[in-house]
């Protein structure tokens, strides 16, 4: 991208960073460094929305927040355990959370 950029930083001062063959500073490369966790975890909470646009704020606001610890927990599981899907990964919680009970005969 060859557009300019404006950037006002008190942490990192106005050095020029060698990244492949071309020099960017050094606080763009160190915000790139962070954002792409971001980006990533706004990329895996947009495979499975759940929020309706009539929804109240606050239950948008909670099924966000369970949606991340889902994806954070997902996450600790594939990094520390055997890599699984996010699908499977969501429907094995459910499985445990909710064991399943026959309906009774009648």
């Amino acid at each position: 991208d060859k557009r300019d950029v404006l950037a006002l930083s008190s942490e990192f001062p106005g050095d020029m960073v060698e990244v492949g063959s071309k020099k960017k500073p050094k606080m763009i490369v160190e915000y790139n460094k962070i954002m792409s966790g971001v980006d990533r975890h706004d990329q895996l909470l947009a495979y499975y929305p759940s929020t309706h646009k009539t929804m109240r704020w606050y239950k948008k606001l909670g099924i966000h927040i369970f949606q991340m610890m889902m994806i954070n927990a997902q996450l600790l599981c594939n990094e520390f355990g055997p890599k699984i899907n996010g699908y499977d990964f969501r429907l094995t919680i459910c499985e445990a959370l909710l064991p399943y009970k026959p309906p009774p005969m009648r």
